[in-house]
């Protein structure tokens, strides 16, 4: 009976930090490529982008009512999300989210996809606004 106060706190704690747990992933694109406009020739043609960008997907911030979402994207560095997730994992483990483009997540395999779909169709001929996919791994923290 004198051991039951330790066992009770023993277990409410790992019952408190099981529920407090925030499922959190640290995701690094790998390569990128997608269409630029060639000056030279007037042609857009497929290249290989820079492929540095980090996110983090995590549970929104409680304290932020105006994200409705089952898990939110933040690029490393920003202070805001930028990519919000309205329905929680799918029971194949995707996560799908709407950025200024879509991003897809699998946390069986731990990759991403990120697709932009937006320049070239608006008839500007520059490089500012290009259509490009990214690739990445991500790990959970």
């Amino acid at each position: 009976m004198k051991y039951l106060p330790i066992v009770l706190t023993a277990v409410l704690t790992m019952f408190a930090t099981s529920i407090i747990a925030e499922e959190r992933y640290l995701c690094e694109t790998t390569t990128a490529g997608g269409i630029g406009y060639e000056t030279t020739t007037e042609e857009w043609v497929g290249q290989r982008f820079i492929a540095n960008a980090k996110y983090i997907i995590s549970e929104p911030n409680p304290e932020h009512t105006w994200e409705k979402s089952a898990f939110v994207i933040t690029e490393v560095g920003d202070n805001f999300p930028s990519g919000f997730c309205a329905e929680p994992f799918n029971s194949g483990g995707y996560l799908s989210c709407d950025m200024i483009g879509d991003f897809l997540f699998n946390k069986n395999t731990l990759r991403f996809i990120s697709v932009y779909m937006h320049g070239y169709l608006d008839g500007v001929e520059n490089n500012d606004n290009n259509p490009h996919v990214a690739i990445g791994v991500c790990s959970p923290f």
